[in-house]
């Protein structure tokens, strides 16, 4: 069997091929289990319009809910055509968070693979840090890909796929601008902020 290739490479150009070249799956989940909680929380505490309304023209809208509908800016979440644009959310000594913007899989086949370089980079950058506090730093993955070297130990990501019922019926390219789908999507962040939060307080204490 042939050895996948491993060389150094930009995070915005990784595909499948870095994946398999470093033992790293990408599992797809259910919601349920995925967060292992309740995926279905309620947004009663949101004004209903930012669940409702197509746009944020509407008069009778609430500042808030004008300016949240604003920045959402939907026709771009209906159409994405920009490049990748990777971003992370820190505190001063934590990379807590990796977001790639304007990418899906619907215009971007190789878009989880360029989430896992950004997610390596971060893991890096925070052993710098936790050694530099004395604390125990994690390195398999780590080292093989700054050696471009095969892990024995696979990584495993699982992935939570999120699927609107309603969505069959519709474009999934509107996004955000589907009402049904933005109510689904506001739903799973609530429960990824409980999520995250739970694993960020381990490395923030």
């Amino acid at each position: 069997m042939a050895q996948p290739i491993r060389s150094a490479k930009s995070g915005s150009d990784w595909t499948d091929a870095e994946l398999l070249a470093y033992n790293i799956s990408i599992t797809p989940t259910s919601p349920d289990f995925f967060f292992r909680s309740n995926a279905d929380p309620s947004l009663d505490h949101l004004d209903p319009a930012i669940l409702t309304s197509p746009n944020a023209e509407d008069p009778d809208l609430s500042e808030a809910t004008t300016d949240y509908l604003g920045y959402l800016d939907l026709d771009d979440f209906a159409i994405r055509a920009a490049q990748a644009d990777g971003c992370v959310i820190y505190c001063p000594i934590t990379v807590l968070l990796v977001l790639i913007k304007d990418q899906t899989l619907f215009n971007k086949p190789d878009a989880e693979a360029q989430v896992a370089a950004e997610a390596i980079a971060a893991f890096q950058f925070n052993n710098i840090k936790r050694a530099a506090r004395g604390q125990s730093v994690l390195e398999e993955l780590s080292d093989a890909v700054k050696t471009a070297q095969y892990p024995t130990s696979p990584t495993r990501v699982l992935k939570c796929v999120i699927v609107a019922a309603a969505q069959s019926q519709r474009r999934i390219s509107d996004g955000m601008a589907d009402t049904e789908f933005r109510k689904l999507a506001l739903k799973r962040f609530v429960v990824f902020k409980s999520l995250a939060r739970r694993y960020w307080q381990q490395y923030l204490a």
